[in-house]
Formats: structure tokens, C-alpha cells, sequence
């Protein structure tokens, strides 16, 4: 652990204070000796003014070697974020699905965080979709999830009804593709995609808690399977905000996607700034 010594600030009572609490302490100026440290502290002095001044006149300008030192400790962390970053979606490349949450106050660094993902998946050929929860859209069911599926879809932001019609038999024929026995279960979609999908006899008896559960499950096997030919990053901003069901079926997608090729991440700020307590 480093000991920024500039000429002033409670330099002798923190140094003694790690040593009783038996840190192994280097006190220096030096900013190459400082670098070489797990951990920097810079010692406080009750005099603001006289501290500012110490730090003005070091005849070695250490001002300006301590920004040098903050902006390297920076490029530490986001260094660490990157290597953090392609370790889990190396993971999830090879087949092992990645559940991460990404919880820290605003301000903190969570949108660095989730681009450093967003453009190392990128990178390495995934195709990455981003629902943004929002506290006026709690009560809209699925909000997220229909951002985030019309994303992968390809499906353009347009509520006219000649335009709905045509990604409707759009997303009927790609889904069907891939797998014929879907089509039966495909006007469950309507739920989250907001398009206009009839009802077969099927899904019309379904209750409530049937078609929900059938929604899930028809959602679950479309990722999964998606993810066999191309690996999915799907990125739930504002994720304490979610709405109740969309809730639900995130945790069914985290519990199924163990062997696929899908990283999941929920960036959630703590309880204590939300009117939501945090569940992930």
C-alpha cells in the first residue's frame, strides 16, 4: 500500500495508523514507486487551503503526476472490466450461459461497464440486443423484453397497422423456419411483440396462467436455439425497474441458458435508490 507524501496533510497519524493495523506501508512521492503499490491513499488535512497549496508548489509539479497517477489507476479498472468482460463471454461462447449483475449507484461506471461488453461481444461475432426498463413503464407488461426480442428480430419501431401486418407474417415465416412444431405456440408472441398474431384454437383455451407459462417456454427455446447459430448478449438496463412479469421470465431464461451460447446482464442501482428492491 502506498502513502502519497505532498508536504502537507495528516501524513504521520495515517502512516501510523497502518502500521498498528499492520499494512506493509511505503510513503513516497515517487510516482514509479506509488505505481508498484495494490493501493494508493492520499492523507487528508483539516487546513484545505494550506493542503491545495503543498500540492501547487512541489517544485516537481507533483500535481501533475498525480493525475497521471489517477488516469493509469482508471486505466487499470477499465482494463480489468475488459479482461473481466472476455473471460465471460468466452464462457458463454463456448456453450456455458453467463447470468451477470452489474449493481452500483449512479455515476458509478455501470455504462462503461456494460459497453466494454457490448463492444467486446461485438468483437467476437454476438448479437447483442438491449431492453431499457423505465420507472413510468412499470406497469407495461414486457416492456424490456419486447425491445429486446424486436432487436434480434430486426423489426423497425412502427405502430401503423399495414406495417404491424407485415413484420407479423415477417417473424411467423422466420420462426417457423427454424423450427416447425413453433407454430402452433406463435400467437403467444402478441403478448411481447405487439403485433397483431391471431389466436388458434390452441392458445385461445389457454388460461392466463397457461399461456404465460407457454409464452415462457416458446421464448426459452427460441434463444436457445438462436444461440446455436449466432451467440447472444442480451443487455437489461434499469433491470430494478422491470415490470413483474418481464421479471419472471428473465429469471426462467437465467435458469435455462446454463448450456447455450447467451450472457445475460442486469444492470440494477441498489435498493436504497430505487422504489423496487432488487431481486437478481
Amino acid at each position: 500500500m502506498g502513502l502519497l507524501d505532498y508536504g502537507s496533510g495528516n501524513l504521520h497519524s495515517a502512516a501510523r495508523a497502518f502500521a498498528n493495523a499492520g499494512a506493509d506501508l511505503v510513503v513516497s512521492a515517487d510516482l514509479a514507486e506509488l505505481r508498484r503499490q495494490d493501493a494508493l491513499v492520499v492523507p487528508g488535512v483539516g487546513a484545505y487551503a494550506a493542503g491545495i497549496f503543498a500540492l501547487r508548489v512541489q517544485p516537481d509539479q507533483l500535481v501533475g503526476r498525480v493525475e497521471r497517477l489517477v488516469a493509469q489507476l482508471k486505466d487499470a479498472e477499465k482494463q480489468i472490466a475488459a479482461l473481466n468482460a472476455e473471460r465471460l463471454l468466452a464462457g458463454a461462447l463456448a456453450g456455458k450461459g453467463q447470468v451477470v449483475t452489474l449493481e452500483g449507484p449512479t455515476g458509478i461506471g455501470k455504462s462503461h461497464l456494460v459497453a466494454v461488453f457490448e463492444q467486446q461481444a461485438g468483437a467476437i461475432g454476438f448479437q447483442v440486443a438491449v431492453g431499457a426498463s423505465q420507472r413510468i413503464f412499470q406497469s407495461t407488461t414486457y416492456w424490456p423484453w419486447q425491445q429486446t426480442l424486436r432487436q434480434l428480430l430486426r423489426l423497425v419501431s412502427d405502430s401503423s397497422s399495414d406495417v404491424l401486418a407485415v413484420q407479423a407474417a415477417a417473424v411467423t415465416e422466420t420462426l417457423t423456419q427454424m423450427n416447425p412444431d413453433w407454430s402452433v405456440r406463435l400467437p403467444l408472441l402478441r403478448d411481447v411483440l405487439g403485433l397483431p398474431l391471431e389466436d388458434n384454437p390452441t392458445t385461445a383455451a389457454f388460461d392466463p396462467r397457461q399461456r404465460q407459462e407457454a409464452l415462457f417456454a416458446l421464448v426459452q427455446d427460441i434463444l436457445r436455439t438462436w444461440s446455436h447459430a449466432q451467440p447472444l448478449l442480451l443487455v437489461f438496463e434499469n433491470a430494478h425497474w422491470m415490470d413483474e412479469t418481464s421479471r419472471g421470465l428473465l429469471e426462467a431464461l437465467a435458469k435455462v441458458c446454463h448450456d447455450s451460447a447467451i450472457m445475460i446482464v442486469a444492470v440494477v442501482r441498489p435498493a436504497a435508490e430505487t422504489d423496487t428492491p432488487v431481486s437478481y
